[in-house]
């Protein structure tokens, strides 16, 4: 059969060049779009925060510090604004975008990894999360990056990686704290492998190295000791209260006198709370909501088996945030409801596909499945105790993608489809992946209806 030309084209070695000038383009023209759009939420706090930083005023740090150091860096240099706060994440985006390809050039075929390289150039949650300046945004090509330095240990045992390890794992708890259990599962996962103690230790000294570094600097200009910022247990309490939902485990984040949807008792609860000194709040989050889990367990079983639901749930943050930062014409409107389509549909393309490949196929995928299931689990399991929708799982994603490649690659290589590789499985196999696929996309439509009947209370 004969190439077309755009097969050519994704086969070219400078394509990737090509994909990522042309992603930046786009970028830069949805700042542009997005030009008289405020900063709401987290992005705002960050934003806030890196100005407070420029000032020389130190605080017990209620954000981690991460995202705001980022900020913080490029206002030094260019000065503070949000057009700078945006422009500054598209960095993050050429880094994601060229980590991604060249871990997949050497995993799969290059026209296969353009392929990838397009879908998440053009993904909508990886438009807004590489010009928004939120941790998603840096989580990714860190996630990326531990996934690549893993795939290098298991290959050879330069030092030199397991100190870059180490560095990354620690940024990631700055940025956010949740990531504290890849930073302990991590190196715990090289020992086993390994067996090697002094790496080991190496590699731990470089994770403890940042994190001991601003815990002191913290105390040295506060006095306070507290570990990374002071709100950690507060998504936990969030999420596991008695007035928090058994479904959409999230909502309650947001605490506004101006949202309709809180119950009085618990906005009056929260309000209380919050009064307190800080480091009083962190213990009384934490206390309150392990009693409440040992109160009533089967509710946190509940609501624990509902935020892994949501994970997995395609995400519509990005066309909510459209419509909730800008105005609500027309153009903003259609434009909303295609990024929720296309974040919909790439959603399912790239975890379908992946199913093909863990549950029918698994031996193609040897060395890199097992890396992947411990880094997207040790990433995850913070939030499915606590506070979790479709918005955390958007830096796994490309793990995922990775493994949705590799299917797709195998496929395509073999002239092979899904209905021989399912035929050629055990029954034990056929099985699983039925039932795995239809509960998947049962989970998609549980989060769809939640979302309609989330919006017709809203709206109507």
């Amino acid at each position: 059969m004969n190439k077309t030309p755009f097969i050519d084209l994704l086969d070219n070695k400078w394509s990737f060049i090509y994909i990522i000038f042309t992603g930046i383009l786009f970028r830069i023209a949805t700042i542009f779009f997005l030009r008289d759009s405020p900063f709401l939420g987290d992005d705002l706090s960050y934003h806030i925060v890196a100005l407070q930083y420029l000032k020389g005023v130190f605080e017990v740090p209620y954000w981690p510090p991460g995202m705001s150091f980022y900020l913080f860096f490029f206002y030094s240099i260019f000065g503070a604004s949000l057009i700078i706060a945006r422009i500054s994440m598209i960095l993050m985006y050429i880094v994601f975008a060229c980590s991604l390809y060249f871990i997949m050039k050497q995993i799969i075929t290059r026209k296969t990894a353009n392929v990838y390289l397009i879908i998440f150039t053009y993904f909508p949650s990886f438009i807004y999360f590489t010009i928004a300046p939120m941790t998603q945004g840096i989580i990714i090509p860190l996630i990326i990056m531990i996934f690549f330095l893993l795939q290098k240990i298991n290959k050879e045992s330069k030092l030199v990686t397991f100190i870059l390890l180490g560095l990354v794992l620690s940024l990631l708890v700055l940025i956010r704290p949740s990531n504290l259990l890849l930073c302990i599962a991590i190196p715990l996962h090289i020992l086993y492998k390994t067996r090697n103690i002094r790496n080991y230790l190496i590699m731990l000294a470089a994770s403890l190295l940042l994190i001991i570094s601003w815990i002191s600097f913290v105390h040295m200009k506060t006095g306070k000791l507290v570990f990374i910022n002071a709100a950690n247990s507060r998504n936990f309490f969030y999420g596991n209260n008695e007035f928090t939902p058994l479904y959409r485990t999230w909502p309650f984040g947001e605490i506004s006198p101006n949202n309709k949807r809180i119950p009085a008792g618990y906005l009056e609860m929260v309000t209380k709370i919050l009064s307190m000194p800080l480091d009083e709040q962190e213990k009384f989050f934490f206390n309150y909501t392990l009693n409440n889990i040992k109160t009533r367990p089967d509710l946190f079983v509940i609501r624990t088996t509902s935020r892994i639901r949501s994970f997995f749930a395609f995400n519509s943050y990005t066309g909510s945030t459209i419509l909730k930062k800008m105005r609500y014409t027309a153009l903003n409107r259609s434009i909303a409801y295609i990024s929720v389509i296309l974040d919909f549909f790439f959603h399912i393309f790239i975890i379908l596909t992946s199913l093909v490949l863990i549950l029918l196929d698994e031996n193609k995928a040897r060395n890199s499945l097992k890396s992947i299931i411990l880094i997207i689990s040790m990433y995850a399991i913070p939030y499915w105790i606590s506070f979790s929708s479709g918005l955390y799982c958007i830096p796994v994603m490309p793990l995922i993608g990775i493994l949705s490649a590799i299917s797709l690659d195998s496929l395509s290589s073999m002239d092979g489809s899904i209905s021989s590789l399912y035929k050629k499985a055990s029954g034990k196999r056929r099985l699983v992946f039925i039932l795995t696929v239809l509960f998947f996309l049962y989970i998609q439509a549980e989060y769809a209806i939640s979302q309609i009947i989330f919006l017709k209370d809203k709206f109507f």
